[in-house]
């Protein structure tokens, strides 16, 4: 699915789009400063590592971030 926009059409919303990214963000940086090199790269049996989420996590916003900038998100 791509999404077509213009930022000129939502300023506002994009606005706040990034303001509530950037808050969420803060929420991860500080979970994970909070722990220990060990609790960051520890994987059960079939689950990644939080370092992995935080990988992919990171992934996505670049992507996303780079959507927006084009004004298509696909």
């Amino acid at each position: 699915m791509i999404i077509r926009y213009s930022k000129e059409m939502y300023t506002r919303d994009y606005e706040t789009l990034l303001n509530q990214l950037g808050l969420e963000l803060t929420k991860g940086i500080d979970l994970i400063t909070s722990l220990n090199d060990k609790t960051y790269r520890h994987k059960d049996e079939g689950v990644a590592s939080i370092g992995s989420h935080v990988r992919h996590i990171i992934d996505f916003c670049n992507n996303f971030l780079k959507g927006i900038d084009a004004e298509k998100i696909n």
